[in-house]
C-alpha cells in the first residue's frame, strides 16, 4: 500500500537482495526553439567486477507490489529486486518546446568473467504486481527482478511542441 495520492515525479528503488545497482535518471529541457530537435544523452555505467556470491538455504524469494501506486498523477520510475547482482535503470528525457531524441541513454553493464553466483536449494521465485496502479494516470517505468544476475533498462523520450498549421 505504498506511494499513494501523489502528483509529480517519484523515483522508487527497493531491494532485499545483495549487490544490486538501481537508478532512476530524469533529464528535462525547456526550449524556445520549437523547430529544433535536441539530442540529449543519459549515460550511466554500472560495474560488478571480481564478485563471487554464495547463497544457500533460500526457501523462497518474493518481489511483490500489492495495493501500491494508487490514485497518482505522476512520472514514476520503480526498480524492485529480490535477487542478487541485479542491475536496473529507468531513464526518461522530457523536452518542452522542441523535439527530443534518445540516442545514448543506456545502462552500460559489465560483468567480469570471474564474477559468479552460486545458488543452492533455492525455492520458489515470485515476481507479482497485484491490486496496484488503480486510478493512476501518468507515465510508469517499472522493473522487477526476483532472480539473480539480471540486467533491466527502460528508456523513454517525450517531446511537446506547438506546431502552427496554416
Amino acid at each position: 500500500n505504498a506511494v499513494q495520492d501523489n502528483t509529480g515525479i517519484i523515483s522508487v528503488n527497493q531491494s532485499s537482495g545483495n549487490l544490486v545497482h538501481q537508478s532512476n535518471i530524469r533529464a528535462f529541457y525547456l526550449s524556445d526553439q520549437p523547430e529544433a530537435t535536441f539530442d540529449i544523452g543519459i549515460n550511466q555505467t554500472s560495474e560488478l567486477d571480481f564478485v563471487t556470491f554464495t547463497e544457500s538455504g533460500v526457501s523462497a524469494r518474493r518481489n511483490l507490489l500489492d495495493g501500491s501506486f494508487q490514485d497518482n498523477t505522476v512520472l514514476v520510475g520503480i526498480n524492485q529486486s529480490a535477487g542478487n547482482l541485479n542491475q536496473q535503470g529507468n531513464h526518461a528525457i522530457v523536452v518542452v518546446g522542441g523535439g527530443a531524441a534518445l540516442s545514448d541513454a543506456e545502462l552500460q553493464s559489465t560483468r567480469a568473467t570471474n564474477s559468479d553466483i552460486e545458488e543452492e536449494a533455492v525455492g520458489v521465485l515470485e515476481d507479482m504486481i497485484t491490486n496496484s496502479f488503480s486510478s493512476s494516470r501518468g507515465i510508469y517505468q517499472v522493473s522487477q527482478a526476483s532472480g539473480s544476475v539480471n540486467i533491466q533498462e527502460n528508456n523513454l523520450a517525450i517531446s511537446f511542441r506547438q506546431i502552427n498549421l496554416e
